[in-house]
């Protein structure tokens, strides 16, 4: 169904609420919640800026478990892992919403890089090799960056099919 993503991040939204006004909420969202919000939002074909709402989903579960505190809202790498992905298949939308979408992939990778609650994994490096083959033209800055997280992602030992793949993509083949 066309509207089902939007759907889905209403009820989300709607559980956030609950869960923060009611003192006995018996529904409340939880990692696995979040993840499939943001996976529904990541492959929705109707949705625009979804680059965008899904950072602010995981915003908003990362607001929530500091307020709570409560291990069930920990942002976790699959959650993560999903803003990436919406913002690497947000190359069909205008040249706006492309930049806008590499500029959320670059803030959220940070993110994971810091470390507060996940760090990049193979799937990680993968995806944000994704984003720079769909959301930048070719040219130097691309081959920069992609070379960087290439040689960050060898560095970790994090190297898999998809970051071979995905840097096959970006650089050509000199």
């Amino acid at each position: 169904m066309p509207d089902a993503a939007m759907r889905a991040e209403g009820l989300l939204l709607r559980m956030i609420k609950t869960f923060k006004t009611e003192a006995f909420a018996t529904i409340t969202p939880d990692a696995v919640t979040f993840a499939s919000v943001l996976n529904c939002l990541a492959k929705s074909r109707s949705v625009r800026n979804k680059a965008e709402k899904c950072s602010s989903i995981l915003k908003a579960m990362i607001d929530l478990h500091e307020e709570d505190g409560g291990i069930d809202t920990t942002p976790n790498i699959i959650c993560y892992n999903t803003v990436l992905n919406a913002c690497a298949f947000s190359a069909q939308s205008g040249e706006e919403e492309r930049r806008n979408a590499l500029k959320v992939a670059v803030e959220t990778f940070n993110d994971m890089r810091q470390g507060k609650y996940v760090s990049p994994d193979a799937v990680s490096y993968g995806n944000m090799l994704k984003c720079c083959a769909n959301l930048m033209p070719p040219g130097e800055q691309r081959n920069g960056m992609a070379s960087r997280l290439f040689t960050s992602c060898c560095d970790a030992g994090l190297v898999g099919g998809m970051c071979l793949d995905e840097i096959r993509r970006c650089l050509p083949p000199r």
